[in-house]
This record gives structure tokens, sequence and C-alpha cells, in this order.
């Protein structure tokens, strides 16, 4: 339970990070100096921290201290991955559905529909934005 609460204040604090090291790392160029314990960020309320962790399953890259008094929420690394794997597999469904109605697909096989549907990637136009260009050969529609 301890290591819980820990995991909680670490992960999703309203604070300031410092790296483990004592490196400072300028987040646009990636270069990396000196100094122990150096502040390398500043968060605000809404500041969402530990993505990478979750996403990659590594270590955090920095300690998170809390600054002022904060409500915080997290969210741990199972329930995130659970939470991810049943929204890929809900949109693959829903891709997989429609491409059974699309008539140059309807004769795949259920299997061969799904295989296309993993492979899919849905891509937002607003009005007037270009969705191919003639002799364009990057990407099919």
């Amino acid at each position: 339970a301890a290591a819980a609460k820990r995991e909680h204040k670490e992960q999703n604090a309203a604070a300031s990070a410092s790296n483990e090291k004592g490196e400072e790392e300028n987040k646009s160029t990636g270069a990396v100096g000196a100094g122990a314990g150096a502040r390398v960020a500043s968060m605000t309320p809404g500041t969402c921290v530990g993505e990478l962790a979750l996403l990659y399953n590594t270590p955090r890259a920095a300690t998170v201290i809390a600054k002022t008094d904060a409500i915080v929420w997290a969210v741990h690394r199972h329930m995130f991955r659970h939470i991810v794997t049943a929204t890929s597999q809900s949109k693959q469904a829903e891709f997989a559905a429609f491409l059974s109605k699309v008539p140059v697909f309807s004769n795949l096989l259920h299997d061969e529909r799904r295989k296309l549907a993993e492979a899919l990637d849905e891509v937002n136009f607003s009005p007037g934005q270009v969705i191919v260009e003639q002799g364009d050969t990057r990407r099919v529609v």
C-alpha cells in the first residue's frame, strides 16, 4: 500500500521535477547538462507526468515533488494497459464490421478483414484539405 501511495504521488503531483542523476535536460534540444537535483520541469494544474513510463514499461526519468497542496489522479500500469488494449480491440472490431459492408472487401475471410482492420489508421480531414493527390504513391485510401 505504501508503494502504491508513493506511485500516486510520483506520477501525478502538481509540482516540479528533477531527474535522478541530477542532469538537467533541455526538452527541445535533448541537451543534457550537469547539476545535482536540477529542476527539469514545473507542473501546473492539468499536467500529466509518467506517461512514457506507462507506455514503454520503463522506470520514471524524474522525481516529482509537490510544492503545494495537490489533488492528483493516478492510473496503475496494469489498468492503463488494459484500457489501451480494450480500446484498440474495440476499434479494430468496428473497422472489421465496416470493411464487411464494403463491396470490394466483402468476399474476404473474417481473419483477412481482421488483419486489414489492424493495419488501418483513422485520419481526420478538415473541409478543403487534400486527402490524396493525383500521382501520389505514398498512401492508399
